[in-house]
């Protein structure tokens, strides 16, 4: 309601412009929302010198901490690798390869530690109830209370992270369409085109998990949460890139493009 009663607000000369006039001033509008909405502990830039997006982590956790962080991760892969072989903690052994990858791909980004961390407790918790892994067992408690106690360090002594795990868990993600799932692809791919290596990859990975959902699920909330952060942030970003970005939307398909994109794309995908 505040962000529709600035909208509201805007001066009666404005709106007497037309839509040519107002459009911008409503999309700067319904981005201040989205960003304030979506903290996500980087940054998103525009980089004049590859002529792509790049994203820049922000950390409050100190070196240290993070080492000891990801030291711990890393002593519960090699739990892993070490006691889950043939045996009934086998099934163990694909959660090492998910920590892993994130401790390769990540080791400077306490926000992914977080929830990978946090994921693997929970696929470990659901094999146990499940009759997968066995309850009350000195191993599988120890993978789960050193990958929470690396997850609580995150959360406690990170406030870049905390502010973003807060923030994604007072939104409540609504079922997405197919026609908005369409748009959704068609928007990422476009944005992606126009991203670095590493991001472009980061966005076409989650746009997949979000993309194959039945339904929200805390599985694909970080992928929702995101993609959606990312996208807004990229779109308010001034200069040459906007005007790329806009012109790329705009050739795939008009519908998609400026305050429409954001309101139905977007917000669906974020459940603001």
């Amino acid at each position: 309601w505040p962000m529709l009663e600035k909208i509201a607000l805007l001066p009666p000369e404005d709106w007497d412009k037309g839509l040519a006039h107002m459009a911008p001033l409503i999309d700067a509008i319904v981005l201040d929302r989205a960003i304030a909405a979506t903290p996500n502990a980087e940054d998103i830039i525009y980089d004049t010198r590859i002529g792509r997006f790049r994203v820049i982590t922000r950390s409050g956790l100190p070196p240290r901490r993070l080492q000891e962080v990801y030291d711990r991760i890393a002593d519960v892969a090699q739990l892993i690798r070490a006691r889950a072989v043939g045996n009934q903690y086998n099934a163990l052994q694909e959660e090492a390869e998910l920590l892993e990858d994130y401790l390769t791909r990540y080791p400077q980004t306490p926000l992914r530690l977080y929830e990978i961390s946090r994921k693997v407790v929970d696929h470990v918790r659901r094999m146990q109830d499940t009759g997968v892994l066995p309850e009350n067992d000195n191993l599988v408690d120890d993978v789960t209370r050193d990958l929470m106690d690396s997850a609580d360090d995150i959360y406690s002594l990170d406030p870049e992270a905390k502010e973003a795990i807060d923030a994604r868990a007072r939104l409540r993600f609504g079922r997405l369409t197919d026609s908005q799932k369409a748009a959704l692809s068609t928007v990422t791919e476009v944005v992606a085109q126009l991203s670095d290596g590493p991001l472009a990859g980061e966005l076409r990975e989650d746009a997949r998990a979000v993309l194959a959902e039945q339904a929200p699920s805390p599985e694909t909330a970080p992928n929702r949460y995101r993609l959606g952060s990312r996208l807004v942030r990229m779109f308010a970003v001034s200069g040459s890139a906007v005007i790329k970005l806009e012109t790329a939307l705009a050739l795939v398909t008009p519908a998609v493009a400026g305050a429409v994109w954001l309101w139905h794309i977007i917000y669906p995908l974020l459940g603001l």
